[in-house]
């Protein structure tokens, strides 16, 4: 037997713009004085906009649809025609209300036993400007900046309150916060713990430089195999259970590491015939670097 064969039409109720009156009774008293009925909460002047449309509006304009266009959808999908005016109060009233809300999550942020920095160019007004992130868990941060600079990450004031293990890329703007040194060794300053350089920007660099010279520039293939084997080695160690990895082989993980970015050194040095003065750089960095950048083969809990 054939049993029913199922189809499915999604759609949405047609959607009408429903208007609640109250009628605020007046009632005057033998004195002459007039007292009229408080509105319920959120109730405002003679005619207003309740949660839901507020929320709309919101949630549209923040989403990136321009002011204009989110007061003619409000008109054409609702029914409910909106001025500009009011898409600005909306946002307006959400900042109001989420005043204390950044400082908090600055703080959470600057607290975390681990968190994540980034900070990427955006299109602005014809020139460049920034946007940087902070995360640590579910907690998401994100600020707007004119330029790439210290400026940028004081005035946010999360980075140089961190005091977890920072988990970044290796931007010099960090260095100031976390190894002004460039010592190259896992702890960082102050109260922070540590840092972890991004390992996927590493990755990216090292395809790059092989890329451009397969022979020249081997010790970069070797790098990014070192690097995966780690990574490998760590998820081995957590499915079984083990909250670090064997001293032997966290010492020829190592070996590996210092090998390859030797090879890188010399392969890039003055005077060498194909010498890449970018993969000198990225080789001279992760040789300096290789606790911060294996710092997640000594901490699990690091990404």
């Amino acid at each position: 037997m054939r049993g029913p064969r199922p189809v499915q039409m999604w759609d949405i109720p047609p959607i009408e713009l429903k208007v609640t009156q109250y009628n605020l009774v007046q009632r005057r008293c033998a004195a002459g004085h007039v007292t009229q009925a408080p509105p319920p909460a959120g109730v405002a002047g003679p005619v207003c906009y309740g949660p839901n449309i507020r929320a709309a509006v919101t949630i549209a304009y923040l989403g990136h649809v321009v002011m204009e266009r989110t007061a003619l959808m409000l008109g054409e999908v609702f029914g409910c025609p909106v001025s500009t005016g009011f898409v600005a109060s909306c946002v307006t009233r959400l900042a109001d209300k989420l005043a204390g809300f950044e400082a908090g999550l600055n703080n959470a942020l600057a607290g975390a036993d681990r968190s994540r920095h980034d900070e990427t160019p955006v299109p602005l007004n014809g020139a460049t400007g920034y946007i940087y992130a902070a995360r640590a868990g579910d907690l998401i941060w994100y600020g707007a900046h004119e330029s790439r600079s210290h400026a940028a990450t004081d005035g946010f004031a999360i980075l140089p309150r961190c005091t977890g293990v920072l988990v970044r890329d290796d931007w010099a703007g960090y260095h100031k916060d976390s190894d002004p040194s460039r010592g190259g060794n896992m702890t960082g300053v102050g109260n922070m713990t540590g840092v972890q350089l991004c390992c996927a920007h590493l990755m990216r660099d090292l395809k790059t430089v092989w890329e451009a010279d397969p022979a020249g520039q081997a010790w970069a293939a070797q790098m990014r195999q070192t690097l995966t084997k780690a990574r490998r080695a760590v998820d081995a160690a957590v499915d079984a259970g083990s909250v670090s990895l064997p001293p032997g082989t966290l010492a020829a993980l190592r070996d590996l590491y210092a090998s390859s970015a030797g090879q890188g050194v010399t392969a890039n040095a003055p005077g060498v015939k194909g010498r890449n003065q970018d993969a000198d750089k990225l080789a001279i960095r992760m040789a300096e670097r290789i606790d911060q950048v294996l710092y997640f083969t000594a901490d699990f809990g690091v990404d």
